[in-house]
């Protein structure tokens, strides 16, 4: 076995102590990492609180309003979602779905406001019936200028008779047709048949040109009617 002299012991020694130092650093220096990188990814929590967890109310027009607790970074949209959602009248416009969620906070969704009524246009008011007046109307005075003047009777007609049908009494008042006139007039009729024209009162004795001119405007000669089947 080799002896050591005492400037080897020394040196030994001093080897020794400065392994353990190093030793000590190293060791020191793992158990810090792990406890600085825990602070940075956890909420510690506060003051009076158990566990690291949020409060919040939720009320409005959710299916279930009420008070939550819920993990830190949680948004409006994920806390509207574990209150069932929104209902049918839910103003959603109005909320800030994407908004962090806060300890404490109170989250309301108001109600879509109601539709305005239709107001109708108002009716013309109907004017109450006029009443009828006692009072006769004004005669209205109408200058005597302005006055139509009735037209004069028409003159008396001319007395005709047709020459085919008259009969004894009413050729005898025909102007220029006396008693025996008036026969032969028949006769003619009777013998030769009914008269075509007014002129062949000249073919009958005694109806010369002054007494037919007398007679043509009282007499006339009804169209023969045709025969009938």
């Amino acid at each position: 076995m080799l002896e050591l002299t005492s400037a080897q012991k020394v040196v030994l020694a001093l080897a020794v102590v400065m392994l353990g130092g190093s030793g000590a650093y190293l060791f020191s220096a793992r158990n810090v990492v792990p406890v600085r990188a825990a602070e940075k990814l956890y909420q510690q929590p506060a003051a009076g609180q158990d566990s690291v967890e949020l409060v919040v109310q939720v009320t409005g027009e959710v299916n279930r309003p009420g008070i939550y607790r819920v993990a830190p970074g949680m948004r409006v949209y994920e806390l509207v979602q574990m209150a069932g959602g929104f209902t049918g009248w839910a103003d959603q416009e109005a909320v800030n779905l994407a908004q962090l969620v806060e300890d404490g906070q109170k989250v309301a969704v108001p109600r879509l406001p109601e539709p305005e009524p239709v107001t109708e246009s108002p009716e013309k008011p109907v004017p109450p019936k006029q009443q009828l007046s006692s009072v006769p109307p004004p005669i209205a005075t109408v200058p005597p200028s302005d006055i139509i003047k009735p037209s004069p009777p028409p003159p008396n007609q001319p007395y005709i008779v047709d020459l085919n049908t008259a009969p004894q009494a009413d050729l005898e008042r025909v102007p220029g047709i006396g008693p025996v006139l008036a026969a032969r007039i028949i006769a003619y009729r009777q013998y030769y048949g009914p008269f075509k024209t007014v002129y062949q009162l000249r073919l009958i004795k005694g109806v010369g040109q002054q007494t037919f001119d007398k007679i043509k405007p009282h007499v006339t000669v009804a169209p023969a009617s045709p025969p009938t089947r």
